[in-house]
């Protein structure tokens, strides 16, 4: 796979790689994205374009101690962060998936939920994630 093409490629392999096991992880990936290509016939970088455009989040919820009490803080997050997010929810969407397909099925079926905005465990990660924050908001003066 040429990172050229695909700028997340190399974030998606490290979050895959099992007991430094890289290259499963690259003919895992390179399964999945061949399977994306094959439904969707669009170029690759377009469709991981659109799905990290789907997933992303500017907040997060933290918890946060003072004296004996925690609180949930809403934090806002950065660049890495987000893709760090993003990536998270989209395995542990996967990892959820109780169906007795592939690995591969599952992953790329997880991204073409998001890719066509249907209900899916990662967008619905995604919504609690705002959610909380929105519920939380009045905690923000815990962050300082």
């Amino acid at each position: 796979m040429n990172n050229k093409t695909l700028p997340f490629y190399n974030v998606l392999l490290g979050f895959f790689i099992k007991k430094g096991k890289k290259q499963k992880a690259k003919v895992m990936l390179d399964r999945t994205f061949s399977i994306l290509q094959e439904k969707t016939r669009k170029p690759l970088s377009l469709l991981m374009g659109i799905f990290f455009f789907r997933l992303r989040t500017v907040v997060e919820i933290r918890k946060v101690k003072k004296g004996k009490h925690a609180h949930y803080v809403p934090f806002l997050v950065g660049p890495k962060r987000r893709v760090f997010l993003i990536v998270k929810w989209l395995k542990e969407a996967v990892e959820e998936d109780k169906r007795l397909v592939s690995y591969e099925e599952k992953l790329s079926s997880e991204i073409l939920k998001v890719l066509a905005n249907k209900p899916c465990v990662s967008l619905n990660k995604k919504k609690e994630n705002i959610k909380l924050a929105v519920s939380n908001r009045s905690n923000i003066y815990y962050r300082w």
